[in-house]
């Protein structure tokens, strides 16, 4: 699949997290401190789990790196799912 042919899917994927996002804007949230002393709300749990299973559903073999995800060694990063050469999405929701 080329990006061309995901790209409509992606835009959507990218509203959808954003609607969800939105949803707690005005809420009061507990935050979590995270190993490096930096918060995480739920809504920052939320936005990272959409955007995993909707990279997951469009590129099932294309790795993720997010600044959610639990710390991989290079080893596991680099020896899990590829094409061709190392392709990685590197996902940041938008706080």
């Amino acid at each position: 699949m080329t990006f061309e042919k995901i790209l409509p899917q992606l835009i959507k994927l990218t509203a959808d997290v954003g609607k969800v996002i939105m949803s707690f804007y005005k809420a009061d949230m507990a935050v979590e401190m995270k190993l490096n002393k930096t918060p995480l709300t739920i809504a920052d749990q939320r936005a990272h789990q959409l955007i995993v299973e909707g990279l997951n559903r469009l590129t099932p073999n294309v790795a993720i790196l997010s600044e959610e995800s639990d710390t991989a060694t290079f080893e596991q990063r680099s020896s899990g799912k590829n094409i061709g050469w190392l392709i990685h999405w590197m996902a940041r929701k938008i706080s």
